[in-house]
């Protein structure tokens, strides 16, 4: 288009100079001439002149003409070939304006919310074991077995029913801080943990979340409680979102927020580039939540509404805080 415009302001330039030049051509001699053939004569030195003259104009404006072209058409052609700088899928998930994708503004004002008051500090933290797989067409599927529960049983025990599969690469199992060959773990497969995970489908867009995931060998079936409504651990939550959503929900069984969004990935921390999303924090709801209820009680929370935006429930037990609820 902006080439199709220069080309008719070229030929626009050259319409206008081409008739100044003929009227020039035209025009009567002065009236100073002596006699016909010396005005004659006049006439055509100063129309081979002006004709000169508008030549060496044109074939400048010519030059600058094509020199402007030339320079836009570059520009254009680097502009075009310069790629787009996309977000890795499965590196930060979720759309732009996901809870887990929005910066701090600069203009942001903190203020103390006062979770630690006096004789009720933390004496500890420790981290909770999220999995994120990323899954692809060569991997087989995996029998995914609806079970799953925080006691001290065995959880590699088989109790539950098949009721899907899921493609899972066939040498991941739930054992913990392995060695490159996935040998020497620190942690067992089946130790007790929330085990909170995603699975990226190999359509790079679906994401399937459960917990507590447990897959004790590899090549085994995957064990964790399916979700939905039929089965909350204890909240209900959706166990398929869209990596293009806003990652609010999926499968932190107390809150019923995402398994996978405010996660520390493996080497983010010792990193030299910072991370690029929000940190989620998980507190003991009867100690730091307050005393007052915060929500209705429904049958979507089940009673448990000891929560904000944007969980949609709590954990078992949050309605025994310290003193009751009012």
């Amino acid at each position: 288009m902006l080439l199709f415009l220069l080309f008719f302001f070229y030929v626009y330039l050259l319409l206008i100079s081409s008739f100044f030049f003929f009227f020039l051509m035209i025009r009567r001699p002065p009236r100073s001439t002596l006699s016909s053939s010396s005005a004659a004569s006049d006439v055509y030195k100063r129309q081979v002149s002006t004709q000169s003259t508008g030549n060496s104009r044109r074939r400048q404006m010519l030059s600058l003409l094509c020199g402007v072209i030339a320079f836009l058409a570059a520009a254009h052609c680097s502009a075009a070939v310069v790629p787009l700088q996309c977000r890795d899928r499965f590196l930060e998930p979720f759309s732009s304006s996901s809870i887990w994708n929005t910066a701090v503004g600069s203009d942001a004002q903190f203020a103390a919310i006062n979770l630690f008051t006096a004789g009720r500090e933390p004496s500890q933290f420790h981290n909770d074991q999220d999995f994120f797989l990323l899954a692809t067409a060569d991997d087989p599927l995996a029998d995914w077995v609806d079970q799953g529960d925080w006691g001290g049983d065995d959880h590699c025990v088989v109790t539950g029913k098949v009721v899907a599969t899921v493609p899972l690469p066939v040498q991941w199992s739930s054992a913990s801080d392995c060695d490159p060959t996935g040998a020497h773990c620190r942690s067992v497969p089946g130790q007790p943990n929330n085990n909170a995970m995603g699975v990226l489908l190999p359509d790079n867009q679906t994401i399937v979340q459960m917990q507590p995931a447990y897959r004790c060998t590899p090549g085994g079936p995957l064990l964790a409680r399916f979700g939905n409504s039929t089965d909350g651990c204890p909240q209900q939550f959706p166990n398929v979102t869209s990596v293009f959503g806003d990652g609010a929900l999926g499968s932190h069984g107390g809150s019923g927020l995402s398994g996978i969004g405010g996660t520390i990935r493996v080497g983010e921390l010792v990193s030299a580039n910072p991370i690029r999303h929000a940190l989620k924090l998980e507190l003991q709801h009867q100690w730091y939540y307050g005393e007052t209820k915060l929500q209705p009680d429904s049958a979507y929370n089940g009673g448990r509404a000891q929560y904000l935006w944007p969980a949609t429930g709590s954990d078992g037990g949050s309605n025994k805080a310290p003193g009751g609820l009012g």
